[in-house]
């Protein structure tokens, strides 16, 4: 009986020994476990059952963050098996997932390859690159014109790589567009639009209609704002002194903020018939030169327009000598709405021998120098 007890545990031991052995080298699982492949280590042979991987949720836990390469588990999300690999989790291709270089297309691939076809409408935000925060390419390639590297967004905008001009069939460029209606430009939100040269602000519309030269802030209609005080920045080419005068025209001034207003009109204050409290007063003043014969008729211009004459100022410049004999006197003779005749005389005095007594007397005063200087007021 001992003998016996001593011989079974000498087999166990046994056993035992060479089942480490084989656990040591390699190891079969499933059917025919006698019979294994000598270049694996671990093999599972089996007609009706598979190998359960882990599944896994999460790759981002502390366990598998830092797992080594090779690797394998089945990631949940996605229902995909993984394979460690430099450190991340690379997605093994399956049916569907692949590229591969012969046969059918599939997904959003259509034909055969090496060469298939992007489907139509395949191609959306979500599968491509995005180029800035907030923004995504959509367009397709061109070769246009025998230019290469042309780029069309659509059918309104193209970038030329070769030349780097950017075109827009809805955008304003340089150099002017050609448009086949009335087109806008300006801001469609409540901002101001400024406008730049040299990098410096010139002009700027206000949101609310406003604009300003030269001043980001205008506060009229037109807004002007010069260098130089007394410059009002203002030129009209064509309006010059050469210009007739416009009948009922008002005169413009400015106010003590620079505004430019309508001026208040000179007015006459006597009464009368032809001079009433409030009527504009017109003034009209000359220079002209004496004739010589101590009568003469100086002409209104037409388009000085008077209805009522109120009053008439004439005075005379002697040119040269002049002394009491020859001092031009200069006297009103008569007028109407058209013009003004004066007279011109000077004193002429004689010196009689014989009674020794003096001659007095007005004779026309002769020096044509003399220049004569009238103002005529009236509305």
């Amino acid at each position: 009986m001992k003998r016996t007890r001593w011989l079974r545990r000498f087999v166990l031991a046994h056993a035992l020994l060479l089942c480490c052995g084989i656990a040591g080298a390699q190891l079969k699982l499933g059917l025919n476990p006698a019979v294994i492949n000598k270049s694996s280590i671990l093999e599972l042979e089996s007609d009706r059952q598979g190998l359960w991987l882990p599944r896994i949720s999460d790759t981002t836990l502390t366990t598998l963050s830092t797992a080594p390469d090779g690797m394998i588990i089945y990631f949940t999300s996605d229902n995909s098996l993984r394979l460690r690999k430099g450190g991340y989790w690379i997605r093994l291709t399956d049916a569907v997932n692949f590229w591969q270089d012969a046969g059918a297309a599939g997904g959003d691939l259509t034909g055969t390859y090496p060469s298939p076809s992007i489907a139509a409408g395949a191609v959306t935000y979500g599968k491509m690159q995005a180029v800035s925060a907030t923004a995504r390419l959509l367009g397709r390639y061109s070769a246009g014109s025998g230019t290469v590297q042309e780029i069309s967004l659509g059918d309104g905008l193209t970038l030329n790589s070769s030349t780097g001009e950017l075109s827009a069939a809805t955008g304003w460029l340089l150099g002017g567009n050609g448009v086949p209606s009335v087109q806008q430009l300006g801001t469609k939100s409540n901002y101001d639009l400024p406008v730049i040269t040299n990098n410096f602000e010139r002009m700027r519309i206000l949101s609310n209609g406003l604009v300003g030269i030269n001043t980001p802030s205008p506060t009229s209609q037109l807004h002007v704002r010069t260098g130089s005080a007394g410059a009002s920045g203002l030129r009209l080419e064509n309006l010059t002194t050469t210009n007739l005068v416009t009948v009922g025209a008002s005169t413009i001034g400015v106010d003590a903020n620079g505004n430019v207003v309508k001026a208040g009109p000179e007015y006459y204050s006597g009464t009368g018939a032809s001079a009433s409290v409030g009527t504009v007063t017109k003034v009209w003043i000359a220079e002209v030169a004496n004739n010589g014969t101590g009568t003469q008729t100086i002409d209104i211009p037409a388009n000085v327009g008077f209805t009522n004459i109120l009053n008439i100022q004439v005075t005379a410049n002697a040119k040269g000598t002049v002394d009491a004999t020859n001092a031009p006197i200069v006297t009103v003779a008569n007028n109407s709405l058209n013009s003004v005749t004066i007279r011109v005389m000077e004193s002429k005095y004689t010196l009689l021998l014989i009674s020794v007594l003096g001659v007095e007397g007005l004779e026309p005063h002769t020096n044509t120098s003399t220049r004569i200087y009238i103002r005529v007021e009236g509305n």
